[in-house]
């Protein structure tokens, strides 16, 4: 390939086509469901997930995603989040509700984890004793201790607990992709 043709102002030259390329090790695993697989066999479906709470890639801080607010609950033990309306599932699994919210923290304190030796489990349930669902679109995660991390955890930034759709457990779908609410959502990879 050849380079472009510098601009007549000497100012920063644009490429033909913008895109990054990433290379990835295969997985060491053929699943899509967070709570089967580690961090870095993570990175291939992580853009068909979201997150309750995204991260400013320019500043790095958080901003509402799946969720529009938070707030420290009055007795510090836990933090309510109020869910953004009218979130579609991929393939029509319904809207992202607080049961889904609710759903996804028990599906990844399951013991049947298949990610081997890391599992985040044990993390979830020493510090989160359960997730209340107020309503449809409001959900308090209790803590059973305060952690400083809990935040930056539940966030885009470490990616541990993306948002699934719990309908389509119920339908015991989950050997297809599990659907999460990213426009991007990966297509055809089997759980």
């Amino acid at each position: 390939p050849t380079a472009p043709a510098a601009t007549e102002g000497g100012g920063p030259v644009q490429p033909k086509v913008n895109r990054v390329v990433m290379a990835l090790d295969p997985p060491t695993r053929e699943f899509n469901n967070p709570r089967h697989i580690g961090a870095t066999v993570m990175w291939q479906v992580k853009p068909m997930y979201e997150y309750l709470v995204g991260i400013d890639h320019k500043t790095g801080k958080l901003v509402p995603q799946l969720a529009t607010e938070w707030k420290l609950e009055p007795d510090n033990g836990g933090v309510r989040f109020k869910l953004r309306q009218g979130v579609p599932f991929n393939r029509g699994y319904g809207e992202m509700t607080a049961k889904d919210v609710a759903y996804s923290w028990q599906d990844l304190t399951k013991d049947i984890s298949k990610a081997v030796p890391n599992t985040f489990a044990p993390w979830w349930k020493k510090t989160i004793k359960e997730v209340e669902v107020v309503n449809d679109y409001e959900a308090v995660f209790r803590f059973t201790q305060p952690d400083s991390t809990f935040m930056d955890l539940v966030s885009e930034s470490a990616g541990q607990m993306p948002i699934r759709s719990k309908a389509q457990f119920d339908k015991l779908e989950f050997q297809n992709a599990l659907r999460g609410s990213a426009s991007q959502c990966q297509k055809n990879h089997i759980a």
